[in-house]
């Protein structure tokens, strides 16, 4: 049986869903999802005896409306649009921007 076209739409999708479905989905990297199902950010089933993943598509789009995810900003520009001087960093981002970390 062949599968349906991997879009953004869920109504191209069945009930249930693999990984690669899920990424197209969700517009990540199939290796961003299987982070998310691990850290227990996105509800999926593992199959017994094998390393794949199934997700139900109620589950996940329901799991999604709960958890909204604000836009990014520009960087170099405000919520209005407006030029900042400076850009916060934290995290991975700081210690990229300031150049490699020793060792």
């Amino acid at each position: 049986m062949p599968r349906k076209p991997l879009t953004g739409a869920p109504e191209n999708y069945g009930p249930v869903l693999s990984t690669a479905q899920v990424a197209a989905l969700l517009q990540l990297d199939p290796n961003t999802v299987l982070i998310m199902v691990r850290d227990g950010r996105l509800p999926a089933q593992r199959l017994p005896g094998t390393r794949k993943y199934l997700f139900i598509l109620e589950d996940v789009l329901a799991h999604i409306r709960k958890h909204p995810v604000e836009p990014v900003v520009p960087t170099g520009a405000d919520a209005n649009g407006e030029a900042q001087d400076e850009v916060a960093l934290s995290g991975p981002q700081r210690r990229s921007a300031r150049g490699r970390r020793k060792t």
